[in-house]
């Protein structure tokens, strides 16, 4: 009887343990489909809220703004320049909006910052993301910067994870998961890698920035060295220049600044269109007193220009990096001060202004 009942005992323990495994399974089970549900809720959230944010809905220009991230973090990519930005199953596209940011963000919250790009007039909205766990590394001397870089280093908000360093020395290891360095006109030095050399080689970067000739140079670490440079690029004002240093690969920021040159080509049709029926109109205009606006030619010449900012301006649509592109550039830049001087002698005349 006491050896029954010993197997009985036995059997009861083993019969609880099973329903009690089964009872926390099938709780378990519920947590898990209810913070995968959470989390897609969170997803689709987020997702929302970078398209009211990339559209320039949700956040005044010039300011930066957290968003909270689920623990699965934002991957984004720019294939064949089809861009897109993917939270777990939830993916979009950029579509027309110019985003930059690194492949991946993976922590609690990310900071959005958006700036205008007037060229001269407004040509786009672009939106910088990253996070505070992304570090940037800017070698500047605040006592020989250019007012270009000083301008550039003292504009980025303080909500991102950046430091100057004035001198040459190494920066310590701050257990980042990515690291960007930027150069001003000299290329990245190898002892900077000492403290950070067992870091991934996709996750340190630096740029190397050219402001005389508008052109940034991309490198990756390689090692305990920096490699070769891996693509080069020019940039058009300190905003695209802040496109470089916020994409994870150049390939995020080439995609990015075609489809901004695009818009230029698109906006700069519209100011063409509109020049030309203010030309028109003082053409036919005997006995207005700013009758004078057409005889000093500020549309016509102006049009003329317009018409080489919005020639450029699609070159560079296609391509950013090679040969060619510099010359498009160059004209682009000839093209855009031509038409600002006419638009301040309009304004010096008392005439309808350009833009």
């Amino acid at each position: 009887m006491k050896k029954r009942g010993a197997i009985e005992m036995q059997f009861n323990w083993v019969f609880v343990f099973i329903v009690g495994s089964v009872i926390l399974l099938f709780f378990f089970a519920i947590v898990q489909r209810q913070r995968s549900v959470s989390e897609s809720k969170l997803a689709a959230t987020i997702i929302t809220d970078l398209e009211a944010i990339t559209s320039g809905a949700a956040v005044s220009k010039g300011t930066a703004q957290t968003i909270p991230l689920p623990k699965i973090g934002i991957e984004f990519d720019c294939t064949d320049c089809l861009c897109r930005y993917s939270l777990g199953r939830s993916s979009k596209q950029f579509r027309d909006r110019i985003i930059f940011a690194p492949t991946r963000i993976e922590a609690r919250s990310m900071i959005a910052w958006t700036l205008d790009w007037s060229v001269p007039f407004r040509m786009a909205n672009f939106v910088f993301l990253s996070s505070k766990t992304s570090r940037y590394i800017i070698y500047s001397d605040p006592f020989g910067a250019s007012p270009a870089e000083e301008e550039f280093i003292q504009e980025i908000p303080s909500d991102f994870n950046v430091d100057r360093i004035s001198d040459d020395s190494t920066p310590l290891d701050e257990n980042n998961p990515t690291v960007t360095f930027v150069y001003f006109g000299e290329s990245p030095n190898d002892l900077h890698l000492d403290n950070i050399d067992d870091m991934k080689d996709d996750d340190v970067r630096a740029l190397e920035v050219d402001f005389n000739a508008n052109r940034v140079t991309f490198y990756k670490k390689d090692g305990v060295r920096w490699s070769d440079p891996i693509d080069s690029a020019f940039f058009l004002e300190k905003e695209s220049l802040y496109g470089a240093m916020f994409s994870g690969t150049p390939d995020i920021y080439r995609c990015n600044m075609q489809q901004a040159f695009n818009k230029m080509r698109i906006v700069t049709d519209i100011y063409i269109n509109r020049t030309e029926k203010m030309q028109k109109y003082y053409v036919l205009d005997t006995t207005s007193r700013l009758r004078d606006c057409d005889t000093r030619g500020f549309y016509l010449d102006d049009n003329n220009k317009l018409q080489q900012l919005r020639q450029a301006a699609d070159d560079l649509s296609t391509d950013i990096s090679t040969s060619d592109a510099q010359g498009y550039m160059t004209r682009l830049l000839e093209a855009r001060g031509a038409v600002i001087r006419q638009n301040n002698k309009a304004q010096l005349y008392s005439c309808p202004e350009i833009y």
